[in-house]
């Protein structure tokens, strides 16, 4: 018996380092040549119990090759006289399971809908699927009428990171990972503005460093509001086209920003066009990037100046942002404050100094 134990202990092992090396050393190919098939089949084994589990199945009634149904009292037994016949019983129907295909970070499945069921029915049991086929996480990533796609992912896709920050073309910035393992792009094109709120070292300011590095390569100017004294920005200065931290920089700053709106709405009524990317290539303006850091600080400066009435009140946010994506600005807030709802009323706006001067003490350069 010892002849052939020792020979197979010893390959078994040298399987084992093999397989362990080789996951160790390069996961993804690991994964679409050994666990994606194992996986598949433990899937589909499972199945039926999984979905009823889920309470995912619907009864139906099929032909099945069964003893009648008996009442079964305590320890009843069925006797072994009685015949087998083919009958139509109840079972339990689970929904049908499309292909399983796999993916670097998991496999994804289409799921065909039973009779009374929605997405809303899937998205409910997400949590039992994950820990039924033994991954990370199940999600819901699309849906049609009559079926949805699961998306599974066997680990944590933002556990480690290590996609670089690229630029995607014109305002498109590629920041890092969504939760799917997709890159999360930000497209100033299809939304204009955002609004990033959350607590303290959520990474609001992270998130606006890494978008600046991404647009500092591209053909846009850069507008700077660093309400934080200037901790944030300042290091970026050299980019910046222009740059406030102080209230009274903010005000100047945001009067030249609205006159710019307005010039550039005039541009387009005078080529009749709807926004400036409907304006011929020669025309157009360079685009301008807004950055806020601790949007609420302004706001909360505004309702200084209306309880102060200093002469300098900040101008009415509301008279202009909703034009800004037309005229080829683009706004990006953080902060972690609720803003106030009121502002005081905007000033007329004024002859404004050329992009290329200083006004005060904030810096303003021209675009590239």
């Amino acid at each position: 018996m010892s002849d052939w134990l020792i020979p197979l202990t010893v390959i078994l092992v040298a399987v084992c380092t093999v397989l362990a090396v080789w996951h160790a050393l390069h996961p993804v190919s690991f994964w679409l040549c050994v666990g994606y098939p194992l996986k598949t089949a433990h899937v589909y084994a499972t199945w039926g119990n999984v979905a009823l589990g889920c309470t995912l199945t619907r009864k139906r009634r099929r032909w099945r090759y069964t003893f009648d149904g008996l009442p079964v009292v305590g320890h009843a037994t069925i006797s072994l006289a009685q015949r087998r016949k083919v009958r139509r019983v109840q079972i339990d129907k689970p929904p049908r399971l499309g292909l399983i295909r796999p993916h670097r970070l998991g496999f994804r499945v289409n799921v065909t809908l039973m009779d009374g069921q929605t997405p809303d029915d899937y998205t409910a049991r997400l949590s039992n699927l994950a820990h039924a086929w033994r991954v990370h996480s199940v999600r819901l990533i699309s849906s049609r009428p009559g079926r949805v796609t699961l998306l599974a992912t066997r680990g944590d896709p933002l556990s480690e990171i290590r996609i670089p920050l690229l630029s995607e073309g014109l305002l498109r910035v590629r920041v890092g990972l969504l939760e799917t393992g997709a890159p999360w792009l930000i497209d100033f094109r299809t939304v204009p503005h955002w609004l990033i709120t959350g607590a303290t070292q959520s990474g609001k300011s992270t998130l606006l460093n890494a978008l600046i590095t991404g647009l500092s390569a591209q053909p846009v100017a850069l507008v700077g509001f660093d309400l934080k004294g200037g901790v944030e920005l300042t290091s970026y200065g050299a980019r910046l086209s222009a740059i406030a931290t102080e209230r009274t920089e903010c005000v100047g700053l945001l009067n030249d920003l609205i006159c710019l709106v307005k010039t550039r709405m005039a541009l387009c009524r005078a080529n009749k066009a709807r926004n400036v990317w409907k304006l011929p290539e020669d025309l157009r303006p360079t685009p301008v990037v807004v950055l806020v850091d601790e949007v609420a600080e302004l706001f909360l400066m505004a309702q200084r100046a209306r309880r102060t009435r200093s002469p300098l009140p900040p101008p009415r946010s509301s008279d202009w942002p909703s034009s800004a994506g037309r005229s080829g600005s683009t706004w990006w807030c953080a902060g972690n404050g609720s803003a106030p709802t009121s502002a005081p009323a905007s000033p007329p706006c004024a002859p404004s100094s050329p992009a290329g001067s200083a006004t005060g003490s904030t810096t303003r350069r021209p675009p590239p």
